[in-house]
Parts: structure tokens; sequence; C-alpha cells
């Protein structure tokens, strides 16, 4: 019998590569998607949590890589899509249930209407313990950075930036009300290229882990309740939230360490 699955995220090209992917395995009831946090809300949060100038520099950055770096890499996007297998095709409108935030949908109804076996996300808002108190089947996300090492955004790119080659990759994580601090299901490494940069590190990393994806949740869930899960908290690992690089930053790597 097919997992029964609430698919939650935002419209982008990862989400739609593993719900295309994943629908082949599993019986996915409804994909609800999110609006993404407006640009003014998270511009707002980092100059809190890191100040004007590194905003500014993190701003410049964004509109470098959307300028100069994404153009020229849509070959080999298409590459890494194309070797996978997977499409970027649209949810079907008879699929889609829209909302402004999770934290805002009638849940009461969706859980007792699908009965899920598992809620999947990607790309949404942090959950608040509200929400997740609500849910009483795993709630699983692909984090596209090792865990706990590179929480936060673009954890491939700074583990290159580090000289940490080997922990390139993406985790698969039960969620919890941390950003990406939940207990570690699986490490998936993966191995860039020299024509991989910013910009396909992330369809690198999400291309080698929605493959382990389904195994992964089917051996979770077939495990007797009562005995201990295969999971990993890597306790006593080093920790740290990263976000966008600077344009300064971006360049000083570049040069000195040919991280494109």
């Amino acid at each position: 019998m097919k997992i029964k699955v609430l698919f939650v995220g935002v419209d982008c090209d990862t989400s739609r590569m593993i719900y295309h992917a994943m629908k082949k395995d599993w019986q996915i009831e409804r994909v609800i998607f999110e609006q993404p946090v407006s640009t003014k809300t998270k511009i707002k949060f980092r100059l809190k949590k890191l100040g004007v100038l590194t905003v500014i520099g993190e701003v410049l950055f964004k509109l470098f890589v959307d300028a100069l770096i994404a153009p020229f890499s849509k070959k080999r996007k298409k590459e890494i899509i194309s070797q996978g297998n997977y499409s970027l095709d649209p949810v079907p409108a008879s699929q889609l249930i829209q909302v402004n935030d999770v934290h805002q949908g009638d849940w009461s109804t969706w859980l007792s209407s699908f009965q899920p076996d598992l809620i999947l996300i990607n790309g949404t808002r942090i959950l608040k313990k509200s929400l997740l108190d609500q849910f009483s089947v795993p709630v699983v996300n692909i984090h596209a950075g090792i865990t706990p090492m590179y929480r936060g955004v673009h954890g491939g790119y700074w583990a290159l930036a580090n000289n940490d080659n080997n922990n390139f990759g993406s985790t698969i994580h039960l969620v919890d009300t941390g950003v990406d601090t939940g207990q570690i299901l699986k490490h998936v490494p993966a191995h860039p290229t020299s024509r991989d940069n910013f910009y396909t590190y992330p369809y690198l990393q999400f291309a080698v882990s929605i493959k382990e994806l389904y195994q992964v949740v089917d051996e979770y869930l077939s495990v007797d309740k009562d005995k201990p899960r295969p999971i990993s908290t890597m306790n006593g690992a080093f920790s740290k939230l990263w976000f966008y690089p600077t344009i300064f930053e971006y360049i000083y790597f570049r040069i000195t360490k040919g991280i494109k």
C-alpha cells in the first residue's frame, strides 16, 4: 500500500522536482503551497540579525547572481534535471491548495479528510510549535546542506568555501521548531563538477537527495514504534546557521579558492 502524503511547500523548481518524483511511489493526497515570505520581511529580519553592511552586501550579491550567474547556468541546470529524470512542470491545479501562510491553513479539515502517513515540506516558513503539535505523523524535510554544520541556506557553497568538501550534500531530517535542527534520517553526499556554481549547487544537492527520500522514509515508517528508529542527532557536532554570502565574501572566495 502506498504511503499517503501531504506535501507542503512553496511553488519553486525544487518543489516541482520533489512532487513529480515522489508521486511515482507515494500517494500524494494534496499539495499545499504557501506564499513565499516577502523580500521586505526577509530584509527586516536580516537587518536585525546581521546588520546594515552585511545586508547591503547580501543584496548586491543576490543582484549579481540574478544578473550574471543564473543566466549562464541554465544549460548545467537542465543537465542536472535531465540526468535525474526530473520534471519542472507545474503541480496540477486539481492537487493544489494555496494559502498565504501554512499556519493559517484549515489543518483540522485537511488532516481528517486526507489522513496522511507523512507530511513532507519544502521551502516553507519555520513551522511553529502550535502547528507541529497538530501533527501525529512525521514531518520530513530535505535540507540543502549537511546538518548540523551547515544549517540555514546554501550549505553546499559554504562547505566548499570552508574547504569542507566532504560535507557538500544534503540532509533528510525530521522537522522541529528550529532552523534545520530536527533529527537526522540521512546525510546524502553530492559531488559538484567544475561546471557547477552557486546557482546550480542546490539543484545538484536536491537531485541526489530526492532519489534517497523514498527509501529513507519507508525505512523510518516501517520500524516498530516501540523500537529505536534509524535517526541521528550528531551529538557534539559543530553547528552553525548560514546566510547568503555578501558580494565581498563571494569575490574573496572566488579569487582565493576558486569557489564559483
